[in-house]
Parts: C-alpha cells; structure tokens; sequence
C-alpha cells in the first residue's frame, strides 16, 4: 500500500451511486406507479437519460473522494460551515 490517499481520490467506485440510481428508478415503475411493463420502462429511463446520469455520479464521486481522501474534512464541520454554524 502506498499510504497516497490521492490515488483513491483519482479511482473513485462508481458503481456503488449508479446501483442505488438504478434499484430507485426500477422501484419507482415497479412500486409507485404500478406498471406491468415496469422493467422495460425503468431500463428505458436510466438508457434516456443515461448522460445526465452518468455525469451526476461522476461530479458526486469526484467531490465526495475529495472530501474524504484528499481534503480530510469532517462532514459534519463542512455542513457547519457551509450553513453559517
């Protein structure tokens, strides 16, 4: 191990957000809005807007590795902070 947390910072696990985005939206046709065709509706969301997506979760990762392996900064300091506690 090199002891460089920047390395973990540029390596950052995308898969973790886009299952979350994806067991969402597959839950949201399934659940809520009780469609037969709830799976091929909900792939076909996450294939529409699979740009939108996908650059959500890259900007998220990208700050949220940052935070914690390059800046080291408290969450609970940052949201102080940013609120004005």
């Amino acid at each position: 191990m090199s002891g460089n947390e920047l390395l973990l910072a540029l390596f950052p696990n995308f898969l973790e957000p886009l299952f979350l985005v994806t067991a969402s939206i597959l839950a949201w046709e399934r659940t809520i809005r009780h469609l037969p065709d709830w799976q091929a509706r909900g792939f076909d969301v996450l294939y529409r807007h699979r740009w939108l997506i996908g650059t959500f979760i890259v900007v998220y990762k990208l700050q949220d590795e940052y935070v914690t392996h390059v800046g080291n900064i408290d969450r609970s300091e940052l949201i102080q902070r940013l609120l004005g506690g």
